[in-house]
């Protein structure tokens, strides 16, 4: 959905962590009142908030603007121009035991 840009790898042995085996990191996101997403992610460093207001411009599409977390430059994910660059995508059934607003 979004290419890689980083041209080095980030550790220096030049590898990228190694996940750990049979573990699933995911992430929720509430697009809007009726529709969330799950992400599954390499490994969830941190928590924060961030203020839309303060994020450096984007410079590429897909991205909402960058930030640094923990020393770390960081892109903040336009979530509904990505899935909508992916019309390929299918709506998945709701979680098992998932509250749903009504």
């Amino acid at each position: 959905m979004l290419d890689e840009r980083r041209s080095a790898k980030r550790t220096a042995e030049g590898k990228e962590p190694q996940r750990v085996k049979d573990k699933i990191s995911a992430i929720v996101v509430r697009l809007d009142e009726s529709s969330n997403i799950i992400l599954e992610v390499n490994r969830i460093l941190g928590i924060t908030k961030v203020e839309f207001e303060k994020l450096t411009p984007p410079s590429r599409p897909g991205v909402r603007g960058s930030l640094v977390i923990q020393e770390r430059v960081t892109e903040l994910l336009d979530l509904p121009a990505l899935l909508a660059k992916s019309p390929n995508l299918t709506a998945a059934p709701p979680l098992m035991g998932a509250e749903t607003e009504g």
